[in-house]
């Protein structure tokens, strides 16, 4: 992957910015085009004697003003790796508490990339302190908790990220700010910094009366505001120092709406959904039709296709335009936003969602899936929203997707669209509409192959398992997602009738 920027600030250190973070990228091979540094106006001239191929960027003076200005100046869901100008090298620990350096920046930067996607969390960062017997004492690689993230390495998506409003203890207080907005921030524990962070003259912090009181006020102005989260330390040297408490959880999270307990019949009864491919449709997606009109839906189904097997039931089907997202799953979510941005309140439904149910009566409605309870991915929400159903009256969020999607129009990443809507959530305050996974993903992706083998699932990643008795009694769970494509990915298929995934069709 290369769809990154490297971000340097940088402040009266040209020179040290070449003997040591500029000799850091060479030496992984990171080309000068991929290099953006920030400088004042008076110093743009002697950094672009020094750095000719780089791009140099006038930016702001100061350490926060500099920083804030990195996200104001690239777009919107852009990849930025930035990185302090005094970073002499990085290092991984290994199991016998051991530091070596890394061996490859790019494969380290592709790994946050995946757990930036993967967690839908924007933000990411690695150990501060180069000590192999405190990295040590950490269980998890990648922790998701309140963690302090150092500024001198960070990788991060640009999208809505908190503005820095401190000037000595900027780094503490965005950690905070983006674990309070986003539900978590993402530390490998695995990796250090070495740098020359207060050995060498200049720096962003130039300019700045870094004294003792002026510490101890910004950390009690921050204390004051967030007292769950902050509470002030001293260090034997004297010095004032940031503690974080309360790491695990989010203290004001929005909850989530629950179902009704009575399921109403929608008197809309439409639902709409798109399919492409072959003229032969998939069994799943037939046997999820099935499902659909058995509960007597009236079904628009947007398809360029001349099906050859659509089952018998109430189907309409619409031809659609094509559009400008690079891959299949891409057009599909394009289409979805689209739609639902132009027609409030409409059902939008994935062909592979098996329903047991009449969907609720409910004027807001956003499926979600479980996130992993354990391992190197390990979350702390209950609820990880998806777009397998979606139904809402206000057509905003999707107007403004619609329009981010087609300026991510060249992003290869297949899920890009659908992580986009699903940052957007927050913003526009839709979290509360965000259902329990088991409404509508009672089985999990990771139970897929074993769906296909077993009558019995068992827990992956530390997930919640549903049985098939839960299913037929829980009136909560709605709608069962099949997965289709790991259907496809693993050429899944079933041998034996008794099997998990079988007796979910024959329900």
């Amino acid at each position: 992957m290369t769809n990154y920027r490297i971000a340097i600030p940088s402040l009266k250190r040209h020179n040290a910015l070449k003997q040591l973070t500029y000799k850091f990228l060479k030496h992984h091979n990171i080309p000068d085009h991929l290099i953006y540094i920030f400088v004042i106006d008076k110093e743009y001239e002697t950094y672009k004697i020094e750095f000719p191929n780089c791009n140099i960027i006038v930016g702001r003076f100061g350490a926060k003003n500099n920083k804030n200005y990195i996200t104001q100046y690239f777009k919107q869901g852009e990849y930025i790796v930035q990185l302090d100008d005094d970073i002499k090298n990085l290092y991984e620990t290994d199991a016998n508490k051991k530091l070596s350096p890394i061996e490859n920046l790019k494969d380290l930067i592709d790994n946050a990339l995946l757990a930036i996607d993967g967690e839908d969390c924007p933000v990411y960062g690695i150990y501060p302190i180069k000590n192999g017997h405190f990295m040590a004492r950490n269980a998890e690689t990648l922790s998701t908790q309140l963690n302090y993230l150092c500024g001198a390495f960070l990788i991060y998506r640009n999208t809505g990220l908190p503005l820095r409003s401190a000037n000595l203890i900027e780094d503490y207080e965005w950690s905070l700010l983006n674990f309070l907005k986003f539900g978590k921030v993402l530390r490998n524990n695995r990796v250090c910094i070495e740098a020359n962070t207060y050995t060498l003259a200049g720096g962003l912090q130039y300019g700045n009366n870094r004294n003792k009181d002026n510490k101890l006020a910004e950390i009690k102005k921050l204390m004051n505001q967030y007292p769950e989260y902050v509470k002030l330390t001293m260090k034997s040297t004297k010095q004032p120092d940031i503690q974080f408490v309360n790491k695990k959880t989010i203290i004001k999270n929005p909850s989530l709406t629950p179902l009704p307990t009575v399921v109403e019949e929608d008197t809309t009864n439409l639902l709409h959904t798109y399919y492409t491919g072959n003229t032969i449709m998939p069994d799943i997606f037939v046997r999820c039709l099935n499902s659909w009109i058995k509960l007597e839906y009236e079904i628009i189904l947007f398809t360029n296709e001349k099906i050859e097997n659509l089952p018998e039931g109430n189907i309409t089907c619409k031809p659609v335009a094509e559009n400008v997202a690079a891959s299949p799953a891409q057009r599909a979510d394009l289409i979805r936003f689209k739609f639902l941005s132009e027609n409030s309140g409409a059902t939008w439904i994935d062909l592979d969602m098996f329903l047991v149910r009449k969907i609720p009566l409910t004027k807001n409605i956003i499926s979600s899936e479980q996130p992993n309870r354990s391992g190197g991915y390990k979350s702390s929400k209950t609820n990880t929203p998806n777009i397998g159903l979606i139904r809402l009256e206000d057509t905003s969020i999707f107007k403004d997707t619609t329009q981010k999607c087609i300026d991510l129009k060249n992003h290869k990443k297949t899920t890009c669209y659908m992580n986009l809507f699903v940052r957007l959530l927050e913003q526009y305050d839709l979290l509360k509409y965000v259902v329990d996974w088991h409404c509508y993903c009672p089985l999990d992706w990771s139970n897929m192959k074993q769906s296909h083998k077993e009558s019995i699932l068992t827990s992956k990643y530390g997930k919640e398992i549903v049985s098939i008795e839960q299913i037929k009694n829980n009136k909560e769970i709605i709608g069962i997602h099949m997965w289709n494509s790991f259907i496809t990915k693993y050429n899944l298929t079933i041998t034996d009738q008794s099997c998990f995934f079988a007796q979910i069709l024959s329900l």
